[in-house]
């Protein structure tokens, strides 16, 4: 995605927070950043106690997960006021309805690359969508979610889950099944 934005846009940054799965994994990215010279475009930060900093400090967050269940990294960069571009998944809660997220079809680098440009280059869409972040972590902050789980926990200990089949459903239990 870096390298199809950097034919437009020669000194784009990119900060990656979080370590590599594997040391395998990190020699690879690392061999991968140096041999697309990308040395100065990117700053691989895998261990910080102050990422409160580096949210202060992007313009939005770029997600592009394969799948996830309750990101955490929304909460926060939302909190930030960040706009945030990311793979469609339509199971996750803090994607659906949420105008301060642009998604694009998964592992389309073209696609997402091209909605990085176009939100970066026009200061207006990124002010409003910096200001829709603000009013849906507000929304989400107010939302008792422990009451929320308890009940449905007692629901389901009495069999009185009355949850209808939801597509996205199944593939949100089926992402924490899978990968949890």
């Amino acid at each position: 995605i870096l390298l199809e934005i950097k034919r437009f846009i020669p000194d784009i940054k990119l900060t990656i927070l979080g370590a590599a799965n594997s040391k395998k994994d990190e020699k690879l990215f690392r061999r991968f950043i140096n041999s697309q010279n990308l040395n100065k475009n990117i700053t691989w930060i895998q261990n910080s106690k102050n990422i409160e900093e580096y949210y202060k400090n992007s313009d939005l967050l770029i997600m592009t997960s394969s799948y996830e269940v309750y990101p955490m990294v929304l909460s926060e960069a939302m909190s930030y006021g960040l706009p945030i571009v990311t793979y469609d998944m339509p199971y996750v809660e803090l994607l659906k309805n949420n105008k301060a997220v642009v998604s694009v079809q998964p592992n389309s680098i073209i696609l997402t690359a091209k909605a990085i440009m176009d939100l970066i280059s026009d200061d207006a869409k990124m002010e409003q969508l910096r200001h829709y972040s603000y009013e849906y972590i507000k929304d989400i902050a107010k939302t008792d979610l422990p009451s929320i789980w308890k009940e449905e926990i007692i629901k389901l200990e009495n069999h009185e889950n009355h949850v209808k089949y939801d597509k996205n459903l199944k593939i949100f239990f089926d992402v924490m099944y899978e990968h949890y």
